[in-house]
């Protein structure tokens, strides 16, 4: 694919997500296909952004593997939103600190009444508040994010394993994706993890409408570097992601309002609108494949755990851990959840 085709494909996804609607109106998107006809609103984007954030730090891609017919967190998961005095769906965290949006606060519950609160009425919580769980963490120091990520993962594994036996790219691969299960049940973590390499390739190859087996991960990454996207770029694809680096900078006197200022106008225009939900999930698809199918030659260790290229050629011998299977399981969902846009911006038509 040409540089001049990707950039006019990003330029179309663009276009196809909704304006704000001019009244209030309760329905959102729950996945990544609905956003691109049904709006979500800013805020929960920004904490999105946040969220994609922390799960970068840790070697996560996002995890969006949440049934949207039944929230499900899982105890610790819950215990960290029930830690604060508000819904966390008003916390918004900039370098360390947490601004309260101008909403009626709740009453700080007690332990018991936040174990009864937790147990009956789970009304409160929205469905992308799971995703704050991972920005929390950081400042409540109750667990890591690689905890409660896997006990998110645990919790809806029920609705993980629905979600890809129905799933149609899946539907002639049964006995593979039957196998990486029943590894994963047995924790036989090596044979989980090494069979879901091949599932992937598969996946992207129907994305990409390409049948050679040249076509890979990698193949997305190199688009998006030979149209000239940088590390840099690609984290901007997060909505808004820029604006807040910018802050940061500003707050730290390493760039002045005015240098802030500049750079956001030009961006501003070259691109009139974000990517939204789409921008950050492909953002988090892109960092996350770039650093574990990295390919790796000279090296004659790689301390990555999860390096697809020296687990191949067994250069790293202790990859084999539940973490590591469960972040391959919560990419390979990713990549999944990602199917329409990256047909979009892969069509040569």
């Amino acid at each position: 694919m040409t540089k001049e085709k990707l950039l006019a494909n990003l330029e179309k996804l663009r276009k196809l997500l909704p304006e704000k609607p001019k009244e209030y109106t309760p329905v959102y998107p729950k996945n990544i296909r609905d956003s691109l006809t049904m709006y979500l609103r800013q805020c929960t984007l920004g904490n999105m952004r946040m969220a994609a954030w922390r799960y970068e730090n840790s070697k996560w891609p996002m995890p969006l593997y949440m049934d949207p017919e039944k929230i499900r967190l899982g105890r610790m998961n819950r215990h960290v939103l029930l830690s604060f005095t508000t819904k966390p769906f008003y916390y918004y965290t900039l370098v360390g600190m947490f601004k309260n949006k101008t909403k009626p606060s709740r009453p700080r519950p007690t332990l018991w009444s936040r174990t009864i609160h937790s147990m009956l009425d789970k009304s409160w919580i929205d469905y992308y508040d799971y995703l704050n769980v991972a920005t929390l963490t950081e400042y409540k120091n109750m667990s890591s994010v690689d905890e409660v990520t896997l006990e998110l993962f645990e919790t809806n594994l029920d609705y993980i394993k629905r979600y890809m036996y129905t799933h149609v790219i899946f539907q002639d691969r049964m006995g593979i994706l039957n196998d990486i299960f029943e590894c994963y049940h047995r924790k036989n973590w090596y044979a989980c993890i090494t069979a879901m390499y091949p599932l992937l390739d598969a996946v992207v190859r129907e994305y990409c409408g390409s049948i050679q087996f040249e076509t890979d991960i990698t193949t997305i990454n190199k688009n998006f570097t030979k149209a000239g996207f940088s590390p840099w770029d690609i984290d901007n694809l997060k909505h808004g992601a820029l604006y807040g680096k910018m802050i940061i900078l500003q707050i730290a006197k390493k760039i002045t309002a005015e240098e802030s200022n500049k750079v956001c106008n030009e961006y501003s225009e070259k691109r009139k609108k974000e990517l939204g939900f789409p921008g950050i999930a492909l953002s988090s698809f892109l960092i996350f494949a770039a650093q574990y199918y990295k390919y790796v030659r000279k090296e004659t260790r790689v301390n990555d755990d999860l390096n697809r290229h020296a687990i191949i050629h067994n250069a790293n011998t202790a990859y084999g851990t539940r973490l590591n299977a469960v972040k391959l399981f919560t990419f390979l969902f990713l990549t999944l959840e990602l199917e329409p846009v990256l047909k979009i911006l892969f069509a040569e038509e």
